[in-house]
């Protein structure tokens, strides 16, 4: 499994839970929805790849830490206006490869 297969299914599980409100998008939760969806549960080198693609979404600038002021700690998190233009650019389209992956799992 490479890295790019994994952000494909993190790209997507964030675009399909992303309005289910504060209560759910929260790293925890997003995370273990995301490596039931990949089955990599208990392989800790694909878990940590896992990690390494979460932990770059955050240093790209396209999730960032709290929902609001209220809760603006983790585990909570938010998408940035960066994450939005990524998010609203996945397709099906073959010219656009982490979106027709997607689309191809």
């Amino acid at each position: 499994m490479d890295g790019k297969l994994i952000k494909s299914v993190v790209l997507e599980v964030i675009n399909l839970t992303k309005d289910k409100g504060a209560g759910y998008f929260q790293q925890d939760v997003l995370l273990r929805e995301i490596s039931e969806e990949l089955k990599i549960r208990g392989n800790e080198e694909l878990e940590r790849a896992l990690l390494t693609v979460w932990y770059d979404l955050f240093r790209a600038g396209h999730l960032s830490w709290g929902h609001n002021l209220s809760n603006p700690n983790p585990p909570f998190i938010h998408i940035t206006e960066t994450g939005r233009a990524i998010l609203q650019n996945l397709s099906r389209d073959p010219s656009n490869e982490e979106g027709y992956i997607i689309y191809k799992i």
